[in-house]
C-alpha cells in the first residue's frame, strides 16, 4: 500500500507549539508539541497507522517523540526532524532519509539496517544496541554521539563524520570508509576488519581535505 503524508509549508519551516510560553515546535499536524498533546496514545496510533511501507513523509516534525516497539520499515522521509526523540525497539529497516535531523536523541535497540541516508544528522545522540548494517549512510553526522554495541558492518559511510564521538564495541567491518572522518574522544573494542580504513581521515591535520 502506497501513501503520503505532507503539508504545504516549505521545508524546515517551523510551527511553534500553541501552548503559551512553549518554544518547542508543533508535533506533526498538531497545534502543540509532543509534550503538550492531550492524548498521546491517539496521536501515536494515528502515526503508526499512517507510516506504512512505501509511505512518503515530507517536512514533518517528530521532535520529542517517545516510542516503543514500532515498525516504520521501507518508509521514505524527506526534510523531517526527529530531534530529542527517545526510540526503543523501533524499526526503520530499508527506509530512506534525505535531509533529516535526529540530533540530541536516544536510540535503543533500533534497526536502521539497509537504510539509504543522505545529508542527515545524529549529532550528540545516544545510540545503543542498534544496527546500521548493509546501508548507504552518505554525508551523515555522528559528531558528539555516544555509540555503544552498534554494528555498521557492510555499509558505505562515505564522507560521514565521527568527530568527538565515543565508540564502544562498535563494528565497522567490511565498510567503505572513503573520506569518512574518525576522530573520536574515546574508542574501545572497535573493529574495522575488511574495511578500507586507510582511506578514512584519522587526524585533525587532514580534517578538511
Amino acid at each position: 500500500m502506497t501513501g503520503s503524508m505532507r503539508y504545504s509549508l516549505l521545508m524546515f519551516t517551523v510551527r511553534r507549539c500553541a501552548r503559551h510560553g512553549c518554544a518547542a515546535p508543533a508535533f506533526m499536524e498538531h497545534d502543540v508539541c509532543f509534550a503538550h498533546l492531550e492524548d498521546r496514545n491517539a496521536a501515536l496510533a494515528s502515526l503508526k497507522a499512517a507510516l506504512l511501507p512505501d509511505t512518503l513523509v515530507m517536512n514533518q516534525c517528530f521532535d520529542g517523540l517517545e516510542l516503543l516497539a514500532s515498525d516504520f520499515s521501507r518508509c521514505r522521509f524527506v526534510g523531517c526532524t526527529f530531534r530529542g526523540v527517545h526510540l526503543n525497539h523501533v524499526l526503520f529497516t530499508g527506509s530512506s532519509f534525505r535531509l533529516c535531523f535526529f540530533d540530541g536523541s536516544v536510540f535503543s535497540s533500533c534497526d536502521f539496517s539497509g537504510c539509504d541516508m543522505d545529508f542527515c544528522s545524529f549529532g550528540n545522540s545516544g545510540i545503543i544496541d542498534c544496527s546500521f548494517e548493509n546501508g548507504e549512510y552518505i554525508h551523515v553526522n555522528f559528531n558528539g554521539c555516544n555509540i555503544s554495541e552498534v554494528t555498521f558492518t557492510g555499509s558505505n559511510l562515505y564522507d560521514s563524520r565521527f568527530l568527538k564521538t565515543r565508540l564502544s564495541y562498535v563494528r565497522f567491518d567490511n565498510c567503505d570508509l572513503k573520506k569518512a572522518y574518525f576522530i573520536p574522544d574515546h574508542e574501545e573494542a572497535t573493529t574495522y576488519t575488511g574495511s578500507n580504513a586507510a582511506e578514512a581521515v584519522r587526524d585533525m591535520e587532514h580534517l578538511y581535505l
